[in-house]
């Protein structure tokens, strides 16, 4: 976020750091006083309800998901749902899910640089992040549907019997 800020100075925006870091993170939030981004963020280190989440994804241009490793995010199909354009570490299966450069953007695990220059791209080229956006929506309503996911399943069974 401190690259970002560098980067682009003029362009307004605001992140929202929420979940359960499963860590201390007084040494992040030290850092982002540092670099003077106490206004730019907020933080909700704690689980979130189904109904803040939706709140947040519905405030929300972009979610971020900057994992160093993880299978799957239920996090990840809440932002296919609601729409969401993405930034996420190419890991498990992030990269099966989302296509980079029509959902949002792929980055490698733990690469500050990537991280920042997509982030930075998706502030700066709402364009680009529209396009990614109406992407998620066909994708939500598409191959990963309920209806979808239910049709395939009973194919199966019915190739059982």
């Amino acid at each position: 976020l401190g690259q970002i800020a560098k980067r682009s100075p003029a362009i307004e925006w605001h992140a929202t750091i929420a979940g359960s870091p499963g860590r201390n993170t007084e040494v992040l939030r030290g850092r982002a006083s540092e670099l003077g981004l106490d206004s730019s963020i907020t933080w909700i280190l704690r689980s979130l309800s189904e109904r803040e989440i939706a709140r947040l994804l519905s405030d929300s241009h972009v979610v971020v998901l900057p994992y160093k490793a993880i299978d799957q995010s239920g996090v990840l199909l809440a932002a296919v749902g609601a729409g969401r354009s993405v930034v996420a570490s190419r890991v498990g299966a992030f990269p099966e899910l989302v296509v980079d450069g029509k959902h949002g953007l792929l980055v490698s695990p733990g690469c500050a640089d990537e991280l920042a220059r997509a982030l930075d791209r998706m502030i700066t080229d709402p364009q680009f992040r529209s396009v990614c956006e109406n992407n998620m929506r066909t994708l939500a309503t598409g191959a990963i549907s309920w209806n979808a996911v239910a049709e395939r399943t009973l194919s199966v069974y019915k190739s059982l019997v």
